[in-house]
């Protein structure tokens, strides 16, 4: 469509002025304004109003009158009052950095999952604490056990019957556990046997015990007393040993 720019000025400051029922108006370089005006076939030229808080919105007429070429002394005025109502179109909140896509729209906001992930392993980190410290425990048990400390693999095995929920009086000793262990857990008493003699041995005798690997038949022991519980209990036992919890002599 055919479109011209319109140079002029806007209708400036009203003064006390009067030139006959006229208003005087002041008007100054800082009021140069311009303007589009777009050839409607049929109309004319009629102008438009782009700048936000200048001039007029075009106001289009109810009824149409017979257009011309812009020349006859029905062509529309450029429209130049000042207007008091602001711009309806929509604004970008894009500033003229902001990267842009492909098709120029402004990225969508991504949300950083940086903290949400490290929050998530925190919290995991805390729900396997007691595990891990079990876990060392336990291995540290083993590597005493397997060069022939049988307090050490003893206590392994007190240990484990408190996080089992099992019942474990200090006040037993050594033969009379193992012997409740076979009759009502179904351990295996070969696998008992070096663990209560090497106990009675260091609690009892003269001399030293000759060093013996303790940690393999606390290995089958430990197995066979996990297979005689129920599956949740094991997994208590695995995530919140209460062995560590409880003070023991």
């Amino acid at each position: 469509m055919p479109v011209r720019i319109v140079v002029g000025y806007l209708p400036g400051t009203a003064t006390d002025e009067k030139r006959g029922d006229d208003t005087v108006y002041s008007v100054t370089s800082d009021q140069l304004h311009s303007w589009p005006e777009v050839h409607f076939a049929g109309i004319g030229w009629v102008p438009f109003e782009p700048t936000a808080t200048l001039g007029v919105p075009t106001a289009f007429a109810a009824e149409s009158s017979e257009g011309g070429n812009g020349d006859g002394p029905d062509a529309p005025q450029p429209t130049i009052a000042p207007s008091e109502s602001s711009s309806t179109a929509p604004t970008s909140s894009a500033g003229p950095d902001d990267d842009l896509g492909a098709d120029g729209a402004a990225p969508l906001q991504r949300l950083n999952p940086t903290p949400v992930m490290l929050t998530v392993l925190g919290i995991l980190v805390l729900l396997a604490l007691p595990m891990l410290v079990r876990e060392v425990r336990r291995t540290v048990r083993m590597g005493r056990a397997r060069s022939g400390d049988a307090m050490a693999a003893w206590q392994e095995l007190s240990d484990a019957l408190v996080d089992l929920g099992l019942a474990a009086p200090e006040v037993q000793t050594a033969r009379v556990r193992a012997d409740a262990l076979a009759m009502t857990r179904g351990v295996d008493p070969a696998a008992l046997s070096p663990l209560v003699r090497a106990v009675e041995h260091t609690s009892y005798a003269e001399t030293a015990p000759d060093a013996e690997n303790l940690a393999n038949p606390l290995r089958i022991v430990l197995a066979q007393l996990a297979a005689s519980v129920d599956p949740r209990q094991r997994v208590l036992a695995r995530m919140l040993p209460a062995s560590l919890f409880l003070r023991r002599r």
